[in-house]
């Protein structure tokens, strides 16, 4: 029997001691969180911030064969974690297999969702050194979760980079307003991602981004980036551009 099977088998008749569970240790985390996402049908939805504790992104070995059995995933990343050694090559790596990713201001946890039935939280490390993590099986604190996962997922910003085999388009210098590269570099630093990161996500030279927001400050007549960032949410500089009428 799976994991799966085993959890809705043990949910009929359950109590609130049978919705949640608590694992210790390193290795007891980075099994059931690897085992979470197998049980998985539907999608996958993870909240990822840094330090890496049990399950460092490049190491997530079974993301690649649940997309191969059609589960989605969604992530979500703390702004701090595009600058962890890696994680930038690793998450062009996922967006080409069609993970999708989102970077958001501050998280409050670590996450992961398998469908709507199960949920792991890592906490923090135990007076003995060892690190927390709480299993939640289908109840009202895994809504509750669900929840926090979707206000959090309809907030953030998303990355993008070009798909494989595809060059970053060409710059435009033009004058009217941001062309569709500037508009994912402001995307990118309204979520708090800085201007190396940018580059390497969207396959620009590591001065392409600093040159492009001088050229829109200078559009838009402001002197700091944070008021570029307000400029361009109150004009709609970091939404996509509409399509063209023929």
């Amino acid at each position: 029997m799976t994991f799966a099977e085993e959890h809705r088998a043990a949910m009929t008749g359950s109590s609130i001691v049978d919705l949640i569970g608590v694992v210790t240790g390193v290795d007891a985390i980075r099994h059931r969180s690897l085992q979470v996402q197998q049980a998985a049908r539907t999608q996958v939805r993870t909240f990822i911030t840094a330090p890496f504790v049990a399950v460092p992104p490049d190491e997530n070995t079974v993301e690649r064969m649940a997309i191969g059995r059609g589960v989605r995933f969604r992530a979500v990343l703390d702004r701090d974690v595009p600058a962890e050694p890696g994680i930038v090559r690793d998450a062009i790596d996922s967006l080409h297999n069609g993970v999708r990713l989102r970077v958001a201001e501050r998280l409050p946890m670590k996450l992961v969702l398998a469908d709507a039935e199960l949920g792991l939280v890592p906490l923090a490390t135990t007076s003995a050194g060892e690190p927390d993590a709480v299993l939640l099986h289908r109840g009202g604190l895994l809504d509750a979760m669900d929840a926090l996962f979707e206000t959090v997922w309809r907030t953030a910003h998303p990355l993008e980079v070009p798909g494989p085999g595809q060059e970053a388009e060409p710059i435009r210098l033009g004058a009217d307003g941001p062309t569709d590269l500037d508009r994912k570099i402001l995307a990118l630093l309204l979520a708090g991602v800085t201007d190396s990161t940018a580059a390497v996500q969207l396959g620009l030279s590591s001065r392409t981004p600093h040159r492009r927001l001088r050229h829109l400050m200078d559009l838009s007549g402001v002197r700091t980036r944070m008021q570029l960032g307000g400029h361009a949410v109150r004009h709609g500089w970091a939404e996509p551009a509409a399509p063209r009428q023929a």
